[in-house]
């Protein structure tokens, strides 16, 4: 599977297993939702460097003419925010182990901040409006 993919998917697969957890092991569902962060912070480090890289998928096509592609795209400053986007994430998950510790649904939350660091990811590595 490709890099770009990746960095996108991980998170939001792994928001699911905090879903799963019983709410007795909340703090079991914020170190998921850490190793899912940290795990985005190393591939966004890893792709700082990296400079350009593409990723096309083709989706469908109308009448022939208008092809539609799942298209993702890194450049220096996608890199950029891609990398920032990733240490608020884990910084925010951080700060949330503390909080969260007293309340019931820290399993709800860790799902919900996982997978808007996927659709963050998505957002600044796509390279097309219909993405």
């Amino acid at each position: 599977m490709n890099e770009l993919l990746l960095i996108m998917v991980v998170p939001a697969v792994a928001g699911i297993i905090p879903l799963l957890i019983p709410r007795k092991g909340k703090m079991a569902a914020g170190i998921v939702a850490l190793l899912a962060g940290g795990w985005m912070l190393y591939g966004a480090i890893k792709l700082f460097g990296v400079g350009n890289m593409a990723y096309n998928a083709p989706l469908f096509n109308l009448g022939g003419m208008l092809p539609f592609e799942f298209s993702l795209r890194l450049y220096n400053f996608s890199a950029f925010i891609l990398l920032f986007v990733a240490v608020f994430g884990v910084l925010i998950i951080l700060y949330s182990l503390g909080y969260l510790r007293k309340k019931e649904t820290g399993g709800v939350y860790y799902t919900y901040v996982l997978w808007t660091l996927a659709a963050a990811a998505g957002a600044v590595l796509a390279d097309n409006l219909l993405l």
